[in-house]
């Protein structure tokens, strides 16, 4: 994984995009030298978010198991937050 400072990634956007959507190379962008952001090709970006979606009902589904909840009730939780 390849990682470049802010201010490189600013001034070379067009081709570290160019890059990821060609290589699949990851690229970490740095700021006073700390991970801030992460350019990831568009495709491999949509399957970790279907793999974290994945895990999340998993993890939902075990958190549940054996219990009941009114549907009315969850919705109303979840929309308080």
């Amino acid at each position: 994984m390849k990682t470049i400072a802010l201010s490189e990634a600013k001034a070379t956007l067009s081709e570290i995009v160019d890059t990821v959507r060609r290589d699949l190379q990851d690229v970490v962008i740095e700021k006073h030298k700390k991970g801030v952001a992460v350019l990831v090709e568009a495709g491999r970006y949509e399957r970790l978010r279907e793999l974290d979606d994945a895990v999340m009902r998993l993890e939902l589904k075990k958190a549940l198991r054996g219990r009941k909840y009114r549907l009315e009730d969850v919705l109303n939780e979840l929309s308080a937050q």
